[in-house]
């Protein structure tokens, strides 16, 4: 876009025209013939209409123009606004100001037009003014024009006000959406309050070796992960640190991710831990179970003991031929969904063939007594397997580096 024209340019040029009028109006011969002089000052009077009118519509073309550019950024601005969140107010605020300023502007240069417009009037009577009033309005004229300048520098300067707001809106936008992708990875947690309880098989049925001896575990306050870890989660995980994406054989989104080993379930809770400050990780065997048997009831599944109701709490081989998104069946008696179904979930411990010295504290059971730690344990059960692997205390193991089509996993934390 071109340099809008200064009212000092104009008046520059209309001080030459009318240095003409003047040396017409001081050599004036009376005795030269009349006819002649009126012709002169005709032709005089014609040219300095054509030269303001010029002059004058340049000008107005250009803030013409000026007035689009800025009519075309603060719509620009506008629409970005609206995309914003509430997080990005006081920067909305903070342009509506500048937009309001910006319109002050604008009535100031209408005023200026219309002030520019009354001296043009003035200066068509030109030849009827004293040589002093001429003199006073070419002063006029220099003030206007040091004005307009002024003026059109502050809307420059305004300009350049809103094009850094809009940098910072844009920033801004960039980390919303960074804080939302975050927040995406991040699972829902249920506090699970601490108790007492008999782990291993209580009800003395269909219980392999692996289930005795029962012995009473006292489990500390924790929180557990409301539903198993999703696709919709992990994935952000994945792309933070460019790992490998999982496999997804029967969808994402809210389905629980699977195909992870239990390395990678670490790996997972360790990440999240530092972009959130909050400390995750994988619950330990025995708080599993607790929390599966709604705080140490004896539910042969988790959220019943009746098998005919097993459906409605649990998707295995009766009702399902793959894994589901979370929380469609029913939450146990702790608000803890798919903790019966759906896919095996990794826990902390180190794999033993049975119960003979395991800790009492609730604390993961790792190398003590013969603990195999390149095997860790599974729990839940899965999509693909009857109910007797779905029950609260059945116990299952696979090689920590395994990544297999039905296991995931779901997190902890300790209480605050």
């Amino acid at each position: 876009m071109g340099v809008v024209p200064t009212s000092q340019t104009v008046f520059r040029s209309l001080g030459a025209g009318l240095g003409l009028v003047a040396a017409a109006f001081f050599l004036y011969d009376p005795i030269t013939d009349t006819v002649e002089l009126g012709l002169r000052k005709a032709e005089i009077q014609e040219a300095e209409n054509i030269l303001v009118t010029q002059k004058h519509s340049k000008i107005k073309s250009k803030l013409q123009d000026k007035e689009n550019e800025l009519q075309t950024t603060r719509d620009t601005l506008t629409k970005q606004n609206d995309s914003l969140k509430s997080q990005l107010e006081d920067a909305t605020r903070k342009s509506t100001d500048l937009l309001a300023d910006r319109k002050e502007e604008e009535s100031r240069i209408k005023q200026f037009q219309k002030d520019n417009e009354e001296l043009r009037q003035q200066l068509a009577n030109i030849g009827k003014l004293s040589a002093n009033k001429l003199k006073e309005l070419q002063q006029k004229a220099a003030d206007q024009s040091t004005a307009l300048s002024k003026q059109l520098s502050t809307v420059s300067a305004e300009k350049d006000k809103l094009n850094q707001n809009l940098l910072s809106l844009q920033k801004a936008r960039v980390e919303a959406q960074k804080r939302g992708d975050q927040l995406k990875g991040i699972p829902e947690m249920v506090n699970i309050p601490g108790g007492k309880f008999q782990m291993g098989c209580v009800s003395g049925k269909r219980c392999p070796s692996n289930e005795n001896p029962v012995h009473q575990v006292t489990i500390a306050s924790f929180k557990l992960g409301k539903y198993e870890v999703t696709f919709e989660e992990y994935d952000v995980f994945v792309k933070a640190t460019n790992r490998a994406v999982p496999g997804d054989t029967h969808g994402r989104g809210k389905r629980p991710v699977k195909n992870v080993s239990w390395g990678d379930a670490g790996a997972y809770a360790k990440w999240l831990s530092k972009q959130t400050g909050q400390p995750f990780r994988l619950p330990t065997e025995s708080e599993w179970e607790y929390a599966a048997r709604s705080g140490g009831k004896e539910d042969e599944w988790a959220g019943t003991s009746n098998e005919k109701e097993l459906g409605d709490f649990a998707w295995y081989v009766g009702n399902s031929d793959r894994q589901a998104e979370v929380g469609k069946k029913k939450a146990n008696g702790l608000g803890l969904h798919d903790m019966s179904g759906n896919v095996w979930e990794w826990v902390e411990d180190c794999w033993h063939k049975n119960y003979q010295g395991a800790p009492e504290d609730g604390t993961a059971w790792l190398e003590a007594r013969g603990g195999l730690c390149g095997v860790r344990v599974l729990r839940s059960g899965s999509w693909g397997v009857k109910p007797v692997y779905l029950r609260s205390s059945f116990r299952n193991w696979r090689a920590a580096d395994a990544r297999i089509n039905d296991i995931g996993f779901r997190l902890a934390q300790d209480a605050p």
